[in-house]
């Protein structure tokens, strides 16, 4: 009896994990995966880029094949083992095994813009995952090849997992405004944390609350773990119903709401936007010249006279506004690197005007990190001690 008991609960794990496997020296146990979609937001939106399937222990990454899985209507590109339902440079052996998928697919974009009529929509990422190779663990158990195409059962969405989606009734303008806030990890109420505030485009304007995040770069760059490590930011990202406009009131008493519940550095409060969120940054701004420290507006509408603040603007081939004395002006291909932000930022001017040439200034905006730390080091008074 006991050992009818033992048997049962070790082929119970197995089910309950979903995993087929068989050691060297015993038959196979038949059961499925479960598999995770992994996505990653591009300068062109959200894309579904990798499945992680779990196993109930590590995998040798070392001895993983591409040819192992299938992924219905997907392209394939690399496998390899990992601690964390996350892709890599290189593979760990670890419970998840990463299938790496092309961005290229035609089922890989998740987000698509309004266009012709038609609202924004963010797609949720769904596929299968078939395991028709052998997969061996570190231990020597062998998971044997199965016909049965496992459901994407969740979805891991990195940086844009990391925000929360909140809203805020105004009762001086009545509106209420979703919005997405990142807060630095280890949030210290005695320390004060920049703010970075991104004004998304109309072609995000009704999508849902996550559209500012996954229309493309221009919120999430800021919260980067990359960023993050330079500069720990607050970054707001208010979700617009309509061309954004008309919500520059409720965003200004926004700012300040957040300004009660978080202790932010005053000074160091930045401004970001793409197309019609560019123009309200610039609005905003020249409104407000004490409000932000500095701005960094890409593709928008110009005003006749920038406003007199640190400035960093990106727009298309022959798009680019007259600007105030000194400024530096450049010309990059959409590939650009950060060898020419470097070039331009050694000009030392307040305005730094790029006009970008062979591709779409709103794809290679946020590609650049460079302008990013540029806008973190102004500041509209010196930064307190933290």
């Amino acid at each position: 009896m006991q050992r009818r008991a033992l048997l049962k609960g070790v082929a119970g794990a197995l089910m309950f994990s979903g995993v087929a496997a068989c050691s060297a020296q015993s038959g196979t146990v038949a059961a499925n995966t479960s598999a995770i979609a992994i996505t990653r937001v591009d300068g062109d939106g959200q894309k579904f880029i990798a499945v992680a399937v779990q196993f109930t222990e590590p995998i040798a990454t070392a001895k993983l094949s591409a040819a192992a899985f299938t992924v219905d209507g997907r392209t394939v590109t690399k496998v390899y083992a990992n601690t964390a339902a996350a892709v890599a440079e290189q593979g760990a052996d670890g419970r998840f095994v990463i299938v790496e998928l092309s961005p290229d697919d035609e089922g890989a974009a998740l987000w698509t813009p309004a266009s012709g009529g038609a609202a924004p929509k963010i797609t949720m990422a769904a596929t299968s995952v078939t395991k028709v190779g052998a997969v061996t663990a570190v231990s020597g158990t062998v998971f044997e090849p199965t016909d049965t195409a496992v459901p994407v059962s969740s979805v891991v969405s990195p940086i844009v997992d990391d925000f929360k989606q909140l809203s805020f009734a105004d009762p001086a303008t009545g509106q209420t405004l979703p919005y997405n806030l990142f807060v630095p990890k280890g949030y210290d109420p005695a320390k004060a944390y920049p703010l970075v505030l991104y004004l998304h485009g109309a072609s995000v304007a009704g999508a849902g609350a996550k559209g500012a995040l996954v229309q493309g770069l221009g919120a999430v760059a800021w919260a980067s773990p990359a960023d993050q490590a330079k500069n720990p930011a607050f970054v707001l990202a208010p979700q617009y119903a309509t061309a954004a406009s008309g919500d520059a009131g409720t965003t200004l008493n926004l700012l300040t709401a957040l300004a009660g519940q978080y202790n932010l550095d005053k000074s160091r409060r930045y401004v970001t936007g793409q197309s019609t969120g560019a123009t309200l940054a610039l609005g905003i701004t020249a409104a407000h010249p004490d409000l932000f420290a500095a701005a960094y507006v890409v593709a928008g509408q110009w005003p006749a006279t920038l406003p007199k603040k640190p400035l960093w603007i990106l727009a298309g081939e022959g798009a680019t506004p007259a600007s105030p004395s000194p400024a530096a002006h450049a010309t990059w291909p959409s590939t650009a690197t950060a060898a020419d932000v470097a070039a331009l930022e050694a000009k030392k001017a307040t305005v730094n005007v790029v006009g970008i040439t062979g591709g779409s200034a709103e794809q290679v905006a946020y590609t650049l990190p460079g302008i990013r730390e540029w806008i973190m080091k102004q500041a509209t008074a010196p930064t307190p001690a933290q």
